[in-house]
């Protein structure tokens, strides 16, 4: 019997699957419809058999599992005869999405919702894998970015990225966007900021309605990059939303990479349905840079904007700017401008008139005050509330780390630890101490949060 044309190659009036199509979507939610059945392409038909193809295993698994027979019946009463499917995996067709959301896209009204707005970030060609320092401390992470790039969706999804300010997330997060643009240049690959999504879901209730925002999110979206997801905390209209975009895109294997400042279980005021998907598949961490990869960023930072940075300035720099790239890069720049102002050769003297009021001496242990500020930027606290008598459970972890940082690095007594911290009693403060000693031995999270804060705070 001949086969009658596949509607991917000639779709005439009487082909079975768009005929069969329009019946599944009388019986069957929209979210499955985009999901799962847009997305399958048809093979071959012929009046005893219709072959179909979804682009990966899970995807044919799940329709197998929840619809083989309610297809069967679909086709059938198009065909009014019995007609066997059959369905396959076709790697051909591993992005086959792209191809029904181009067709989504012709036949969708005009985007008018703000996430077509100035709000997205554009990808930062300066930020490419090739321009990023590998070391020691973000090594991991690195591979991991590298490893999505190759293959969306297919082996770390999510991959969420974490870890302190200027340690080169965002940077990893564009080098993704920029290589995947790179190899499929006609996907849609969103990159924002957490805060930039929040907005669009505010000016979308106020103006646009939600469905042209879920659209480009859930349905236009080939691939999500989202910096900064700690800012979603607490917000849980926005949190509601990015919970079902996250599940819709996962569904459907395209690929989300996000980074925060924090582990997800740390994340205060993030649910806790959204910080176990973040954990469903890779989270990695930036650490700071040690001596010989702060050496290495600063001397491609110095290839790259043409200064001449003698070898013992470049010791010296990354000897003394420790937190983050972000400071050791804008230790760079600013030595470089106060050279060039006072019409002098970069030198070691120079580096530090350039930079007496940012330097630490040598040996200086951190104040108390600054203690206390790191650890409440740290925990999204306030430092009067860590030095208050509020025994609220968001309170009292921070108040202990607190504690046991300020002992641990200043090596003040108890009692004037107690009296630093709102007059607390001295037995308060050895309690707190002995807790943290406790946890660190024991818990992975207080441990690796002891560590970060302390790395900060050198």
């Amino acid at each position: 019997m001949d086969p009658i044309p596949s509607p991917n190659q000639k779709q005439g009036s009487d082909s079975v699957w768009p005929r069969a199509l329009s019946v599944i979507s009388r019986h069957v939610n929209d979210h499955v419809m985009q999901t799962y059945f847009e997305r399958i392409r048809c093979l071959s038909e012929s009046k005893d058999q219709v072959r179909l193809a979804l682009p990966n295993k899970f995807m044919r698994d799940w329709v197998v599992d929840h619809y083989q027979s309610f297809l069967q019946e679909a086709v059938s009463e198009v065909t009014q005869s019995p007609t066997e499917v059959e369905i396959t995996v076709d790697v051909s067709t591993l992005r086959a999405p792209q191809q029904a959301q181009a067709a989504l896209r012709k036949e969708a009204p005009p985007n008018t919702s703000p996430a077509s707005s100035s709000t997205r970030f554009s990808l930062n060609d300066k930020y490419t894998f090739e321009n990023f320092v590998c070391g020691s401390s973000n090594q991991f992470a690195h591979a991991a970015c590298k490893s999505v790039a190759e293959s969306p969706g297919l082996n770390y999804n999510p991959l969420f990225i974490f870890g302190g300010t200027g340690l080169g997330k965002t940077h990893l997060l564009h080098s993704i966007g920029i290589e995947l643009r790179r190899r499929h240049p006609e996907w849609n690959i969103l990159l924002l900021s957490a805060e930039a999504f929040t907005n669009e879901v505010i000016a979308s209730i106020r103006e646009f309605g939600m469905d042209s925002l879920r659209r480009s999110f859930r349905q236009q979206c080939d691939v999500l990059l989202m910096d900064d997801i700690q800012f979603l905390a607490g917000k849980d209209r926005t949190q509601e939303e990015f919970f079902h975009t996250f599940n819709s895109l996962h569904d459907t294997r395209r690929q989300i990479v996000v980074t925060s400042d924090k582990y997800p279980n740390e994340i205060a005021g993030l649910e806790e349905r959204l910080a176990s998907r973040f954990q469903w598949g890779l989270v990695a961490d930036v650490q700071p840079p040690d001596l010989e990869t702060r050496v290495a960023i600063l001397e491609k930072k110095a290839s790259f904007e043409g200064i001449e940075l003698p070898e013992d300035v470049s010791m010296f720099l990354a000897t003394h700017v420790k937190r983050n790239v972000r400071e050791l890069e804008g230790a760079l720049v600013r030595v470089e401008a106060f050279a060039s102002l006072n019409g002098e050769q970069i030198s070691i003297n120079l580096a530090r008139q350039a930079l007496q009021d940012q330097l630490i001496p040598e040996g200086r242990p951190p104040d108390v005050d600054k203690i206390l500020r790191t650890v409440a930027e740290h925990f999204s606290v306030k430092v009067g509330e860590i030095c208050s008598d509020r025994r609220h459970k968001a309170i009292v972890l921070p108040r202990q780390v607190a504690m046991y940082l300020v002992r641990d690095l200043t090596g003040l007594s108890y009692p004037d630890i107690g009296r630093r911290l709102g007059g607390k009693d001295h037995s308060t403060i050895m309690s707190a101490c002995r807790k943290i000693s406790s946890l660190m031995e024991t818990d992975t999270g207080v441990r690796k949060t002891i560590d970060h804060i302390g790395r900060a705070l050198v």
